[in-house]
């Protein structure tokens, strides 16, 4: 089975997970979310040598290094990431 890990922010707001989903389904694939811890989010960000300002970035920066790593856990729909996105928040420095 080809999975599409999905490292996108923004496409539940502008209304095209849905599509992105029903595109996967066409073609007999299957999403998949990488997710991170949430203490590893800003060593993700120091090692990737880019702050943004944006938590949802930080977050997609995260999870890009770790699929990169190959060290990612499955997440069941895109809701997962709404609830992980609204606890947590970026430490100030």
């Amino acid at each position: 089975m080809i999975k599409i890990a999905q490292l996108s922010c923004g496409t539940e707001y502008s209304a095209v997970q849905a599509e992105i989903e029903n595109a996967a389904e066409i073609v007999g694939a299957k999403m998949v979310y990488p997710d991170v811890d949430m203490n590893k989010i800003d060593k993700a960000v120091d090692e990737f040598g880019f702050n943004p300002n944006s938590p949802q970035l930080k977050l997609m920066i995260a999870r890009a290094i770790e699929l990169a790593n190959k060290n990612y856990a499955k997440i069941n729909s895109p809701e997962s990431w709404r609830l992980l996105k609204v606890r947590w928040r970026p430490q100030r420095r």
